[in-house]
């Protein structure tokens, strides 16, 4: 099979988990790692839980970390940019080869439908039963479409599980929650494969800015360039001469 298509087999894989929220409390936070932390129990791979927050607010939500034991916070004052910064720190600090993002108020019990899927692409992308139905008119009159050529049913929705070394080549440029379209349309012109899995979450989205869609489409940023595109040089086959070579 075409190395295009050949996926290593990653489900089993350790995993890390980004906490993601626009406004984060202690009841939220609490309220989502204890969901998180009766989902992970029965898993056999190793696991993190990243939260990115805010400096300041480590006091305030200490106590609700403790209802997961393999948690921690990622702290930057920059988390106050947007979900996008968040999500860019909980890249940099993940440490296994899976990562998913689980927003805050999303059931963590549907990690499985993600996992299940993982082996045979690079991103499995949560499609929310509430944004089903009429998915095909509303994404057709939209930038992530028009722009970005993604035909997807929800490409904004912020559950998603990722290979993690697919960010090698895809650094996350927007601060707010343009991150989740500029994630996939880097990714399908770098022809990873994606698939969709049905889910259920709340619809309420954080806002996308302008900025950050003008600077994804005025100057995209891939990353550091391999220093080897093919591992060993291929020699051309000739089966013929050129005619002018021919006597």
């Amino acid at each position: 099979m075409s190395q295009l298509w050949d996926r290593k087999p990653v489900a089993t894989s350790p995993l890390s988990v980004v906490v993601l929220g626009s406004q984060v409390t202690a009841a939220s936070l609490r309220e989502t790692l204890e969901g998180l932390h009766a989902t992970l129990q029965p898993l056999k791979q190793a696991v993190e839980v990243l939260v990115p927050i805010a400096p300041d607010q480590e006091m305030e939500l200490k106590e609700a970390l403790s209802a997961c034991s393999q948690a921690r916070f990622v702290t930057d004052l920059a988390v106050r940019e947007g979900v996008g910064t968040a999500l860019r720190l909980g890249i940099a600090a993940a440490l296994h080869p899976l990562l998913w993002t689980l927003p805050i108020g999303y059931d963590a019990s549907q990690l499985g439908v993600f996992l299940k899927e993982i082996d045979q692409v690079d991103i499995v992308a949560g499609v929310r039963e509430a944004k089903v139905k009429g998915w095909k008119r509303r994404q057709f009159f939209s930038k992530a479409y028009q722009i970005f050529g993604l035909w997807m049913q929800d490409p904004t929705c912020p559950m998603k599980l990722y290979r993690r070394d697919i960010f090698d080549r895809l650094p996350v440029q927007s601060h707010g929650a343009f991150a989740q379209i500029e994630i996939l349309a880097k990714a399908t012109f770098q022809s990873r494969l994606i698939t969709e899995a049905a889910i259920t979450g709340p619809v309420d989205e954080d806002e996308q800015v302008s900025r950050d869609f003008w600077k994804v489409l005025n100057s995209p940023d891939f990353g550091k360039a391999p220093e080897r595109v093919v591992a060993e040089p291929v020699k051309p086959i000739i089966t013929s001469q050129a005619p002018e070579a021919r006597v």
